[in-house]
């Protein structure tokens, strides 16, 4: 079950903060890459330390695993600055089986 946490119960309770993107949409195939994401992503100063992942929640969804609650705010700014219409989520989750998209650092 998802899940957003306040900062309080972030900061004590969740040991798996995660930032949930969006939902995936259906005619996505299997191996769609999530172009636009990975590039709005590729310029978040510290990506070498955070992943895209793909998992299954009551449906697809896109989310990224970050190392720490500041670390998730900062990928929810960066997303907010670079992708207008989005609207994520610091929670707390681990995907179970998520199918990790390769990001790399871009300019």
């Amino acid at each position: 079950m998802l899940r957003e946490w306040s900062a309080g119960e972030a900061e004590t309770y969740c040991k798996t903060p995660f930032v949930y993107l969006y939902d995936v949409a259906l005619q996505n195939d299997a191996k769609f890459t999530f172009p636009t994401t990975r590039k709005a992503l590729s310029t978040f100063p510290a990506v070498a330390q955070i992943g895209l992942v793909e998992y299954y929640e009551g449906g697809q969804r896109l989310g990224v695993t970050v190392k720490s609650k500041e670390q998730g705010e900062a990928v929810i700014a960066h997303v907010k600055a670079n992708m207008k219409d989005e609207h994520p989520e610091l929670i707390c989750y681990a995907p179970k089986n998520p199918r990790v998209i390769e990001m790399k650092a871009g300019k």
